[in-house]
């Protein structure tokens, strides 16, 4: 196993214990936050950093967000299936509500989105 397999593995990693309400609700509270980096990512990028007087500022810190938003994004579904198919659990009803939560908050990011641009 090299180092990258290693390093998800670690941040994939739950045990059955801790999967419990609470759990659940950080697990959706995620999108949501991820959803709220990658807007900011988009205003940056669209708008231009107010604080770094550098030109291209907003475009390099907006990309780097909406990437990293992004990444929390796949991150959050990613850790679930991982943990169901460790244990092999049945995941089809936590793939549907995933898929349902997952295009929530993508809406979420472009209304936002679309918001902004006005």
């Amino acid at each position: 196993m090299n180092k990258l397999d290693s390093m998800l593995e670690h941040l994939l990693a739950i045990e059955p214990a801790e999967i419990r309400l609470k759990w659940v609700f950080d697990h959706v509270t995620n999108y949501g936050v991820a959803a709220i980096v990658m807007i900011t990512g988009f205003y940056l990028f669209k708008h231009g950093s107010a604080v770094d007087p550098l030109p291209c500022a907003g475009v390099v810190f907006g990309s780097l967000l909406l990437i990293f938003g992004l990444l929390l994004m796949v991150l959050n579904i990613a850790q679930p299936v991982y943990a169901m198919a460790k244990q092999k659990v049945p995941m089809a009803p936590y793939m549907i509500i995933s898929i349902i939560i997952f295009l929530a908050a993508s809406e979420f990011v472009w209304v936002a989105i679309g918001k902004a641009l006005v």
